[in-house]
Parts: structure tokens; C-alpha cells; sequence
């Protein structure tokens, strides 16, 4: 059974030096579809290496690409802190997204593929953690 999913974005920023803020809308980055399936972990990564991201949280889209996914580096004011490169696809070195901590990355796809995006690598060099979540 399909479920709602919604996702807007509004960028907040001052449109010259000394002006108040306003609220800058991105259509673009708005999201009104439905999901029928739905994966949220939370994951601690330690130390140095590759985590492959839970394949059920991607099987479940049996075979066609996820239709929304957010990844969230968890801010930490360790010295140790270091960003964490996300892969889809097994994209390798050359297809990773840097997420330093505190850092985001949402990809939307309102009608995928088998090109979509079926898998995902965390590539860390310290202690993390990360929130994903993958609808489709």
C-alpha cells in the first residue's frame, strides 16, 4: 500500500550585508510522491574502512532505484572528526560525495530506474555516525 511522502527545502539568507533574512523557497527541491517501502538506521562506524550499507534497506526496491534518500553525518567536536564519502552503486573513488560532520546529502528521484541508485558505500577514515534513510 502506498504511503505519502512530502520534502520541501526553504534556504534562509540575507539578500545584502546588514539586510534582514528571508526565505528563499526551491521548488525544484520539493517532493510530493508515494512510498511503499521505507528503511531508517542509525550507523556507528568505527575507525577506518567501508561499510556497506544494509542490502535490505535497498532490496526491498526490487530492482528499481530508491525514490528518496537522506544521509546525515552526526556532528561531533571530536579533534578526531573526519568526513565520511558516500558511494552509490559501487561508484568508487571518482563518484563519492564528501560529508564532513554535520553535513547532509538528499537525492530525489520522483520516478526511477534500474539505473536508480540500488546500493550505497560509507567510506570513513574515523569514528562516525550516520542517519540514512531510503524510501521507494
Amino acid at each position: 500500500m502506498s504511503k505519502p511522502l512530502t520534502f520541501s527545502s526553504i534556504l534562509t539568507r540575507s539578500p545584502t550585508t546588514g539586510q534582514p533574512s528571508v526565505d528563499i523557497p526551491i521548488p525544484i527541491a520539493a517532493l510530493a510522491e508515494t512510498y511503499v517501502t521505507k528503511s531508517e538506521d542509525e550507523v556507528p562506524l568505527s575507525g577506518a574502512g567501508t561499510y556497506n550499507v544494509d542490502v535490505a534497506m535497498f532490496a526491498s526496491l526490487a530492482g528499481i532505484g530508491a525514490k528518496f534518500i537522506s544521509v546525515e553525518v552526526q556532528a561531533d567536536a571530536s579533534p578526531a572528526a573526519a568526513a565520511v564519502m558516500v558511494q552509490v552503486n559501487a561508484g568508487g573513488a571518482t563518484g563519492q560525495f564528501e560529508l564532513a560532520p554535520g553535513g547532509f546529502l538528499i537525492y530525489s528521484n520522483p520516478d526511477p530506474t534500474a539505473d536508480g541508485v540500488l546500493s550505497m558505500e560509507l567510506v570513513h577514515t574515523a569514528d562516525a555516525t550516520v542517519i540514512i534513510r531510503v524510501f521507494g
